[in-house]
């Protein structure tokens, strides 16, 4: 079978340590620089152009994510796959690759995202494992953070929760679910929504942190989420305990044209 235009959605996950994000950024080593680089030297192009479904900050790593790419190929998804692996660095791997209709973009086909923050809770640092994880060297109580977490459960405007610089119109999101619990010296946040704002899940966490210590009373934490205002919020943890475990995706074509698809949903989710 001769080469025809496909549209190919790879499956993968990266460990975010050395990269400043996924997406694309002028003078910084990205993911998406790294994946753009291995699909050009597979498909022999100046550039491929990867899309993928979600920015990530600097620092934060992901268990699950998708992009997508159109080529002209021959190859099959299995071959692209495996050549993939063999071009791409060992902090990035390929899980699966398969071919979908054109115009499909992983990013407006995302309908809920679930990311985890992990806070190591001990009077010293992992030096084996301290780049995926916020060391915290005061005792947290998980219980009082787990109650605080469920106040963020429902359809909130969460602009207070979000750090300057987004240029985001629409800061409504539902939260399915958001939990804390302790594994050991461990505490893990869990959080899936329909959407993130810029810094979302980092403000949730460090507004926690501030739940646990008194800073913020537990009582004030509905009139604060309602309020708006980002500086009644929490401070914004780093990156490195941020990780992004799933991404539930559904069939989406976008016939309107990529740009302005691409607006819209910078619009409505960020």
């Amino acid at each position: 079978m001769g080469a025809e235009m496909r549209q190919v959605v790879l499956k993968i996950a990266f460990d975010g340590g050395a990269y400043h994000g996924f997406q694309l950024q002028p003078g910084a080593v990205t993911v998406q620089q790294r994946l753009e680089e291995a699909a050009s030297r597979l498909f022999s192009k100046e550039r491929v152009v990867m899309h993928g479904c979600s920015r990530t900050d600097a620092g934060v790593s992901a268990r699950e994510f998708y992009c997508t790419f159109a080529v002209e190929t021959a190859l099959s998804p299995a071959k692209i796959k495996l050549a993939l692996l063999a071009l791409l660095p060992e902090d990035i791997t390929v899980y699966d690759c398969y071919f979908t209709e054109a115009g499909f973009h992983p990013r407006f086909a995302a309908q809920s995202k679930r990311y985890s923050y992990t806070i190591r809770n001990t009077p010293s640092r992992d030096p084996f494992l301290g780049r995926y994880q916020y060391s915290y060297y005061r005792k947290l109580d998980e219980k009082r953070m787990d109650a605080a977490a469920q106040l963020f459960v429902g359809r909130h405007d969460f602009r207070g929760f979000m750090s300057a610089g987004s240029s985001v119109l629409d800061t409504v999101r539902e939260v399915y679910e958001c939990t804390v619990r302790r594994e050991g010296d461990l505490l893990r946040m869990e959080i899936e929504a329909d959407g993130f704002l810029y810094n979302m899940v980092r403000i949730i966490a460090g507004t926690l942190v501030y739940v646990s210590e008194g800073k913020i009373a537990l009582s004030d934490l509905p009139g604060i989420i309602a309020s708006g205002r980002r500086e009644l919020a929490g401070p914004t943890l780093p990156g490195r305990g941020l990780c992004l475990e799933r991404v539930n995706l559904a069939p989406h074509r976008c016939d309107r044209g990529e740009e302005r698809c691409l607006e819209e949903e910078q619009n409505r989710r960020g």
